[in-house]
């Protein structure tokens, strides 16, 4: 059996085996849709059953975690190379159709994996039966800025592959070799040319492509499941879109961090007293797989919609200027804080290590590091914490601009007389940011008074040290003198001032101990002269047991900076429990209107009416 056979009848005989799985667990919502559908039932035809559901969701998760373990391109990461064994004679040569389909299979069984699962339903089995006559059309279940997201992807693979198609090839070798009259023994891998590899890559992203293209319209042209009703049968398409969308954009930035890695494989070369000889694809190679990560985790956070059961309250109206209000916007605010932080901190310290050049050795044995890219070091964690602390103050201008009061009737400001801000942040807190700060001024210090002292890479420290310490009092001080909700109570506005002081405050604590760990790492000379004067003033030359302490030191600030940016803040009540300090949260009504509690006589409740809008 020839290598195209055999590979149609494995990709046909695992079909049949998900086929079967698949069915077995859409037989449940059938079973369900046939007691749903019964005459005299007393369940009304156009409404979901909770069972069905279920086996909605099943079908579901199933069906997409068999198909993204399925679409795995690990074993297409060797397509391309050629080896060693090959040149002793120990191994056959590659072949470019077993290269193809070692590529095609998986990005053919995603779609498969998906358009099979639609056909697993089974057909309804009672006497009554439901017919959905709406026209659906497939850019109406399309997530438009997931579709972005995963073409930019495509695009990307696309460029790298016809980038690399020029290459040439390596020769590899096995055994004795020599190489500028030096006889070398061993083995090294060799590369195919990139007229050979590039094809491949194209061919896939294009059949990737139309995979997706294929299977979204079958997901969306699929005969609705019985036992859900319309509302929830389109739930169910965009989920599974959704999922797709986000297997796809991964499986096309793998394609293209394929074409960067072939690019970047090294001649085979005697190293002698020198670096390994650059391909000048080191950069790319960097940045690829940092822009890799980044995808991965904002396709992790990429939640799809929900199949919510019957009964489901529906999002309550909440009022302007009431403590859930308030809660809802700080959360809301905390948890983009914290993926914007995520991202940031991806993004910008794959970037400062991608243009921080490698150390050069010169012939005193001393590594020079190049100045003006190490400027750029303390970036990585500095605008990570600085996005962090912005987005938390944008959420305090919200409350401010939108739920409170600037001024009473007099016109004069009212705050509310909220708490000192020495009561706003915990003892224990403040101390960490203080002491942060002096960790920080006295690794700056000691590594100024060193003779090996870089003064522009501790400037750059001092000065994001100083920015981060400064936009975090700014933070407390809007947190501080906002203007307090005007349909909440005092004690619920100073909780909800006391959340977003001790987040502004968590974060500038993990700024500065994080900022002191990577200066120990980037210029130890301090910590070398002061706890060992005899050695020179790099790391690399530094005593077995002080290099060990500085590693042991770097490792533990780094360890606290994470616990800090983690760490958890007081409970506080959740916004439908909370009416004893602000305003209950209630559903809409033209018929009464209550007051928040605590307000004395004098409360006007005209302004109450005409503030509390939704």
């Amino acid at each position: 059996m020839d290598l195209l056979t055999s590979t149609i009848t494995g990709l046909l005989f695992g079909a049949v085996i998900i086929y079967g799985a698949l069915r077995i667990i859409a037989g449940r919502a059938g079973a369900s849709a046939a007691t749903l559908a019964a005459p005299g039932s007393g369940v009304d035809p156009g409404t979901s059953d909770e069972a069905g559901r279920d086996a909605a969701r099943r079908h579901a998760f199933w069906t997409t975690l068999i198909a993204f373990f399925a679409s795995g391109l690990a074993a297409a990461s060797e397509v391309g190379s050629i080896p060693a064994a090959y040149y002793a004679g120990q191994a056959p040569g590659p072949s470019w159709l077993a290269g193809l389909l070692t590529v095609l299979v998986p990005l053919v069984s995603l779609a498969g994996i998906y358009i099979i699962g639609q056909y697993t339903w089974p057909k309804p089995r009672g006497r009554v039966r439901r017919a959905d006559v709406t026209i659906r059309r497939t850019r109406d279940y399309i997530p438009s800025a997931l579709l972005s997201v995963m073409i930019a992807a495509a695009v990307l693979a696309v460029t790298a592959a016809i980038a690399v198609w020029e290459l040439p090839g390596i020769e590899g070798f096995s055994g004795s070799q020599s190489f500028d009259g030096v006889q070398v023994t061993g083995e090294h891998n060799g590369r195919q040319p990139g007229s050979y590899f590039a094809p491949i890559l194209l061919i896939g992203i294009l059949t990737l492509a139309a995979g997706v293209a294929t299977a979204t319209t079958v997901i969306v042209r699929r005969r609705s499941v019985d036992s859900l009703n319309r509302e929830d049968n389109d739930i169910l398409r965009r989920i599974l879109i959704n999922r797709l969308f986000r297997t796809a954009a991964l499986l096309f930035a793998s394609l293209g961090t394929m074409a960067v890695s072939f690019a970047n494989q090294q001649v085979p070369a005697i190293i002698l007293d020198g670096p390994a000889p650059a391909t000048g694809w080191e950069p790319a190679q960097q940045l690829a797989g940092w822009l890799a990560v980044t995808l991965m985790i904002a396709m992790a956070l990429w939640r799809p919609p929900l199949l919510a059961p019957d009964g489901t309250p529906g999002r309550p109206v909440i009022y302007r200027g009431s403590y859930a209000a308030g809660q809802e916007i700080t959360e809301s605010m905390h948890t983009a804080a914290m993926v914007f932080t995520a991202v940031a901190l991806v993004a910008v310290g794959g970037w400062a290590s991608f243009v921080v050049q490698p150390a050069t050795v010169p012939d005193n044995g001393n590594p020079v590091f190049p100045t003006s890219p190490q400027l750029l070091l303390p970036l990585a964690f500095a605008v990570p914490v600085a996005v962090f602390l912005a987005v938390v103050a944008a959420g305090e201008v919200r409350l401010w601009r939108g739920h409170t009061r600037s001024s009473d009737a007099s016109g004069s400001p009212s705050y509310g007389r909220p708490v000192p801000v020495t009561r706003l942040i915990s003892s224990p807190l403040l101390a960490a940011v203080a002491g942060g700060a002096v960790l920080l001024a006295a690794a700056i210090g000691f590594n100024a008074a060193a003779p090996g002292r870089q003064p522009d890479l501790l400037a750059a420290f001092a000065v994001a040290g100083a920015a981060l310490l400064l936009l975090g009092a700014a933070a407390i001080l809007l947190v501080h003198r906002r203007p307090r909700l005007f349909e909440a109570t005092p004690e619920a506005d100073n909780l909800l001032r006391r959340v977003s002081g001790f987040r502004v405050a968590r974060m500038t604590a993990a700024g500065m101990f994080a900022l002191t760990a990577q200066l120990l790492h980037a210029h130890p000379a301090a910590w070398g002269w002061f706890l060992d004067s005899t050695v020179s003033w790099s790391v690399y030359q530094l005593s077995p047991g002080v290099h060990t302490a500085l590693r042991i030191t770097t490792a533990v600030l780094y360890l606290n900076a994470i616990v800090l940016a983690l760490l958890p803040g007081a409970s506080r009540p959740r916004r439908s429990v909370a009416s004893y300090i602000g305003h209950p949260v209630t559903r809409h009504s033209d018929h009464a209107v209550s007051g928040p509690p605590g307000l004395g006589p004098n409360h006007d409740q005209s302004a109450v009416r005409k503030d509390r809008t939704p």
